[in-house]
């Protein structure tokens, strides 16, 4: 398959996106790397930032007579950094033949015998070699093939969701049962004809929407459902379009149809049974469809410690949308009384979203995986309408005890639900039955203002697809005009992608690429100062001033609005130009004049850094990524344990010695530190709190839950090094020791005398706490 059908971004490259700031004539940016190329679970989001441009009506005659000078400062658009990290994550999926049918099991006898033969076999060299993590009797978890199995990584704590600590259960071998099966029923059951030849055909397709209905038609067809129920259940599937492989898909696809198929045909196959070269996905089809027809509601069986932290990128004490985000960290345990089928919730309040600008970012939250073997241990349907995933677990839980799981996410502001500048919102997360809450105020940016005229703008839906020249990508910027509801004569708003000085941006506007839509708000109508638009809310205006709509060469658009007295939105929806830049930029600017008044503008801008160990220059990575309080003093990081902030990071080049990065761990004791190239490095730590010690080094066989030690070397070889912690602990000591009866009056406790019980013994500290004790038998 050609990489334009991958959205542009090779499987075999390792795509790294980071923070950079670069200078534009005399003005400086600090642009975020907040848009994923290849779209694709990057855990960051556009960060963005309105400028206020504040020119004189002489500046502006005299950029309409030459629109080819220098941009001066006021010109550019001011992005702050974004304090989310780039991440990026494959999802986990094996082979699946085209000619097998997971759902006739029960009609294929011989192919049945050839199945146990060939688990007995696997079994038996399975038996012989050592299993990790100890697994029930002598059955060995599916092993993963790692060219195609790769762990899925998340944003800032351990690059992702993860289980350890896990025990052997018992097992009882079984034989698969015949189960009769009502043949009017299965007749009419869904079935998965013409899969393959479906596969192929969106492989294709380029564009997402041609990818959507290709499936809907497939699904609506083999499901015997509407096309609007079929839909549903596509977008259900969080198909991430630019990135998918035709195993996923077919897996996906299995799995609704399996779904809806649950009702009419019942079937069981033991786990012991299944054939083990299906792999992780095949385990998931098979073993937990099947379970789902018994499968429970275990949330009162789930236990967790939740963390929420909001990033204030700018420490302002205050969150605002596009910009800051939220931090999510849970530690869960799973009772060993879960089975295979079963499944918990996780909740999110209406005030949050699991994406920033881009859409795509939802994929961010899925599957759960075992990150010693890549083993599916839950699956996740993310429910985005109700702020709900749903996870149902695999056949992992009946095979392990123990099961312990780690999420880290950052998540972020959705201002549908919150409209305007707000104090004290709250935001909130429920694994199980258990809730997480914080507040924060939200604090959007102002309006630019001049006189009467008043302009807002932000981008949205920024989706890029690199080096795909048949489709480059899209984005959508959303103006204000008048979003202070003045009474305006002569208004005239324009929009520009051009920017003279910047080569390497990727806006453009013309009518070829360039969709405009223009509404108009009733007199008196608040905006949402997030920028979210609701339509339903407004007028559509757009044919009224389809011929007061004009485009200039220079990537510019005029519209001629007229006398206006109430708030107009303008929605530019457009493409990116093709670059083939490793550090592209994208910058458009709004302005907004009529008579009487100063014209005013505004402006956005987003930029991009990456590099790929498939292309030139050399890609960077980073170290990190965690202190914490080891309270068992074991050298592990366990459940319940929690992160140590304000403790200084530094790493040097092992070969001069050089510093290269330094940082801070923060409240939760996270830290990373980026663009460092393949080498080896030293790790320092120091600043620990007061009376702390140093945890056991290298304790366990996990290097990314144990202790390095204040000073340890660390490795960097084409990906992340995120093993670099350090565990400390505030030692305790005991006080005592014996009451006796002293016969002989003599102080000394001699042989013979015994201790008295029942003595109390208080104790008292400098501040007046006092602790109490008794002496036992033995004094």
């Amino acid at each position: 398959m050609k990489n334009n059908q991958l959205g542009g971004i090779s499987p075999n490259k390792q795509n790294k996106y980071s923070i950079r700031k670069y200078t534009v004539g005399t003005a400086s940016l600090l642009i975020g790397s907040t848009l994923i190329f290849g779209v694709h679970a990057k855990d960051a989001n556009a960060a963005e930032e309105v400028a206020k441009q504040t020119l004189s009506a002489e500046e502006n005659k005299e950029e309409s007579v030459n629109q080819s000078k220098e941009l001066n400062d006021e010109e550019i658009p001011q992005v702050n950094e974004q304090k989310g990290d780039v991440t990026e994550e494959e999802n986990v999926v094996e082979d699946l033949p085209e000619e097998e049918n997971v759902t006739e099991e029960a009609d294929q006898p011989k192919q049945e015998e050839k199945t146990v033969e060939k688990q007995q076999s696997e079994d038996k060299t399975a038996s012989e070699k050592p299993d990790t993590p100890t697994q029930k009797s002598t059955e060995k978890a599916p092993s993963v093939d790692e060219n195609k199995e790769t762990q899925a990584t998340t944003s800032e704590r351990k690059a992702t969701e993860s289980a350890s600590d896990v025990a052997p259960k018992d097992v009882n071998n079984s034989t698969e049962t015949q189960v009769p099966v009502n043949n009017e029923k299965a007749a009419s059951a869904p079935q998965a004809n013409g899969l393959a030849d479906t596969v192929k055909q969106v492989a294709l397709l380029t564009s997402n929407q041609e990818k959507e209905a290709e499936l809907v038609d497939y699904y609506s067809k083999n499901a015997g459902v509407s096309s609007e129920t079929a839909k549903q259940v596509v977008q259900g599937m969080n198909l991430d379009y630019q990135n998918l492989d035709s195993d996923q898909l077919t897996a996906e696809m299995l799995i609704a149809l399996a779904n809806k198929q649950e009702k009419n045909t019942p079937k069981a196959t033991p786990v012991s049974l299944r054939p083990r070269s299906a792999m992780m996905r095949s385990t998931s089809i098979s073993g937990v469809n099947e379970a789902r027809l018994t499968g429970n509601d275990v949330n009162n069986l789930i236990n967790s410690k939740t963390t929420l932290t909001v990033n204030d990128s700018d420490n302002s004490n205050t969150i605002e949308p596009g910009k800051d985000s939220i931090s999510w960290k849970s530690n869960v345990l799973v009772d060993d009384k879960v089975k295979s089928g079963d499944y918990f919730t996780i909740k999110y309040s209406d005030t949050i979203q699991a994406y920033g600008l881009n859409p795509v970012d939802i994929k961010n939250i899925g599957n759960i995986y075992d990150p010693n073997n890549g083993e599916v241990i839950a699956l996740a349907e993310h429910d985005t309408a109700n702020h709900q995933i749903k996870y149902t677990f695999t056949d992992y839980v009946n095979r392990f005890n123990n099961v312990k799981m780690n999420m880290n996410y950052t998540l972020y502001i959705d201002p549908k639900t919150i409209p305007q500048s707000t104090k004290g919102v709250e935001f909130s997360v429920t694994i199980g039955e258990q809730t997480t809450s914080i507040e924060s105020d939200i604090m959007y940016k102002g309006y630019s203002v001049k006189g009467d005229n008043s302009i807002g703008s932000a981008f949205s839906d920024t989706i890029s697809n690199k080096g795909n020249k048949e489709n480059p990508g899209s984005y959508k910027q959303t103006v204000y005009v008048n979003p202070l509801d003045k009474n305006l004569k002569n208004a005239n708003s324009t929009v520009r992608a051009y920017a003279p000085n910047e080569p390497t941006n990727i806006g453009q506007i013309n009518k070829e690429v360039t969709n405009i839509k223009i509404y108009q708000a009733p007199k008196g109508y608040k905006l949402n100062e997030g920028y979210y638009v609701n339509t339903s809310d407004l007028k559509d205006v757009t044919e009224q001033y389809k011929t007061k709509t004009i485009f200039s060469p220079n990537e510019t658009v005029d519209i001629a609005l007229g006398n206006i007295n109430s708030p107009y939105v303008v929605v530019i929806d457009t493409k990116f130009k093709y670059t083939e830049s490793e550090t592209p930029k994208l910058i458009q600017f709004a302005k907004l004049s009529s008579d009487g008044n100063i014209f005013v503008s505004t402006g956005n801008g987003l930029g991009f850094t990456g590099s790929s160990s498939g292309g030139t220059g050399e890609p960077v990575y980073r170290v990190g990524n965690y202190v914490w309080e080891d309270n068992n003093h074991n050298g592990i990081q366990e459940l319940g344990e929690t992160g140590v902030g304000k403790v200084k990071v530094e790493v040097y080049n092992t070969v001069d010695n050089k510093l290269v990065g330094e940082a801070i761990t923060k409240e939760d004791g996270s830290y990373l530190i980026p663009n460092l190239p393949n080498g080896k490095y030293r790790v320092e730590f120091s600043n620990l709190p007061n009376g702390y010690l140093v945890s056991p080094t290298y304790e366990g066989d996990n290097d990314k839950l144990d202790s390095n030690g204040l000073v340890s070397e660390i490795t960097i070889n084409g990906e992340d090094n995120l093993s670099a912690d350090l565990g400390i602990y505030k030692p305790t000591y005991s006080l005592g020791d014996k009451v006796w009866e002293d016969t002989n009056k003599n102080g000394i406790q001699d042989d013979g005398e015994k201790g008295i019980g029942d003595v109390k013994v208080t104790l008292t500290d400098k501040d007046g706490k006092v602790v109490e004790t008794k002496t036992d038998e033995s004094g």
